[in-house]
C-alpha cells in the first residue's frame, strides 16, 4: 500500500508558490535534489515511527509511501542496516 500523498516536485513547487524549475534550481544551489529531500524526509519519518511505535515494518513502509523492500533499501543506503535492525539497535 502506497501513500496517497503527492510527492511530486510539481506539487511541492506549487505549494511553495514557485515554478518547478525554480524549485529545482534552488535545490541545486544547495547541492541537493528533490528526490534526495524526499528520501531524507521518508527516512526521518520512518526512523521516528520505528522508534516510537510498535508498527510492523510493512506498516511503517506504507506510512512513508514505500514498499517494504524499498524501505529496506533506503535503510541499507542510509544506515547500513535493515529497518528491523535499526529498531533493535535503538531499543537497547
Amino acid at each position: 500500500m502506497r501513500s496517497s500523498l503527492d510527492l511530486s516536485s510539481f506539487a511541492a513547487a506549487k505549494q511553495l508558490g514557485m515554478s518547478e524549475r525554480s524549485l529545482r534550481r534552488a535545490l541545486a544551489q544547495e547541492k541537493t535534489s528533490f528526490r534526495e529531500e524526499v528520501s531524507a524526509a521518508r527516512f526521518a519519518v520512518a526512523t521516528e515511527l520505528l522508534a516510537r511505535s510498535d508498527l510492523k515494518v510493512q506498516a511503517v513502509a506504507a506510512r512513508v509511501g514505500l514498499s517494504e523492500s524499498a524501505l529496506a533499501r533506503l535503510f541499507r543506503d542510509r544506515a547500513d542496516c535493515t529497518p528491523a535492525q535499526w529498531r533493535q539497535a535503538k531499543a537497547t
